[in-house]
């Protein structure tokens, strides 16, 4: 069992949170070195970074803060913390693409801090 402690803590290092707005934020986990490649479009120096709302959706664990009223609205939810759920997570973010792309930005942001991280260790 000490293995999986070990990878859990692995993951666990790739974790990383958005602010969104104030009070709630949204919990994703960097993708592995391994799965990168697949974000990087084109050819040569023509290659660019993406990240889809699918990728968001793969990668996004959690969030803190959302209400009932949040996700349906002041007129029918409740002021109740609501647990992550992925599914009501990709449907509520579908209709914010502002939240959206400050969750693919965040996931952007910490593969290229990584990349960064890594090569610098490399040098020295």
């Amino acid at each position: 069992m000490a293995g999986n402690a070990q990878a859990a803590a692995l993951r666990k290092r790739r974790e990383k949170w958005v602010d969104i707005d104030e009070g709630k934020r949204i919990l994703f986990r960097r993708p592995t070195e391994s799965e990168v490649g697949a974000h990087l479009e084109g050819n040569g120096e023509d290659r660019t970074w993406v990240i889809r709302n699918d990728d968001v959706f793969k990668y996004v664990i959690g969030w803190e803060g959302y209400t009932e009223a949040d996700i349906l609205g002041a007129a029918v939810g409740s002021s109740d913390l609501l647990p992550f759920d992925a599914e009501l997570f990709r449907e509520f973010s579908l209709d914010d693409v502002g939240m959206l792309g400050k969750v693919a930005k965040g996931i952007l942001d910490s593969i290229l801090s990584y990349i960064s991280q890594k090569a610098a260790v490399a040098k020295n």
